[in-house]
């Protein structure tokens, strides 16, 4: 029997890539705190709804609050605001020279390598995965991984092999800063507009004020982009944001839903830190932080 497959993150991400995993024949472990608020009892099965397959089927996932058995590999899908508390559930002894990919959108991945492992891999994935109702939801039908080597060596054949077999479609990445700006820049330019405007980009998007708006906050993180010296693409941002599927919720959308701050600090860290590199005014993209900061400070008091 080989050894299991570790997840720290307790979201649909977690769920949809465990799942996979598990039906090339792993023994997938998600780490979770069992009474979380947020937790869900994947050991109680859930459904696996994909866009692209019409497919529908049934999972079952063990879970677990700490690593009993060493690790084949470990994958990290954790929010940032919460990946220091996840990280507490691992073992260094249990991951050995297991290999780690880190799915959490980190611009510097350099702490996070002391921690766990020098065998750590950056991936980003593109695709809009959901969970809700005991449903995850794979939204869309362009979906795909892009996975980089660790800061020395190879991508560890044990990651080629797993993400290699799976549905979904891999990529082997270069220019890890640029791709995460390439990544980073719709993402983040969604999550705060649809989060400060409680609305769906789809929904946005009908409005052409929104889409003079967007076309300025676009150009502004191309800006802040150029500050860490790489070069964005107008198209190819646009591309991103209006390729989400009309039924999706940015999960930093959803968090303001349930009055939590998911994705905020990592996506107003970044901003800030790039913004303070360039020396220039950011106005639209300071309006939304600010606009979200206000409203987390009004549900906190």
């Amino acid at each position: 029997m080989t050894n299991p497959i570790y997840i720290i993150g307790n979201n649909a991400l977690a769920y949809y890539l465990g799942a996979q995993l598990q039906s090339i024949g792993d023994e997938v472990i998600i780490l979770t705190e069992h009474n979380g608020d947020s937790y869900f009892p994947v050991s109680d099965g859930f459904s696996l709804k994909e866009d692209r397959s019409l497919t529908h089927k049934k999972y079952q996932l063990k879970t677990a609050d700490l690593m009993r058995k060493p690790a084949k590999m470990v994958i990290i899908t954790a929010y940032a605001n919460k990946l220091n508390t996840a990280l507490s559930r691992i073992s260094t002894s249990k991951i050995g020279k297991a290999p780690v990919v880190c799915f959490t959108p980190l611009k510097n991945m350099s702490y996070l390598s002391k921690i766990v492992s020098t065998n750590l891999h950056q991936a980003f994935f593109n695709g809009y995965v959901t969970f809700g109702n005991g449903t995850v939801s794979l939204l869309g039908r362009e979906t795909n991984i892009i996975i980089f080597p660790p800061e020395q060596g190879a991508i560890d054949p044990i990651v080629t092999a797993a993400f290699g077999s799976v549905r979904i479609q891999m990529f082997t990445g270069d220019n890890r800063l640029a791709r995460f700006w390439e990544y980073f820049a719709p993402y983040a330019l969604c999550s705060l507009l649809t989060a400060a405007e409680n609305a769906k980009i789809s929904d946005l998007l009908k409005n052409k004020k929104n889409n003079d708006t967007l076309h300025i906050l676009v150009n502004e993180f191309r800006a802040l982009a150029a500050a860490d010296g790489v070069s964005l693409n107008e198209s190819t941002i646009m591309k991103g944001i209006f390729n989400t599927p009309s039924n999706y919720i940015y999960p930093l959308h959803q968090a303001i839903i349930n009055n939590k701050r998911d994705e905020f600090n990592l996506i107003s860290s970044v901003i800030t830190d790039a913004s303070m590199q360039s020396n220039c005014a950011f106005p639209h993209t300071h309006f939304l932080l600010k606009k979200l900061y206000n409203m987390f400070l009004s549900t906190t008091l």
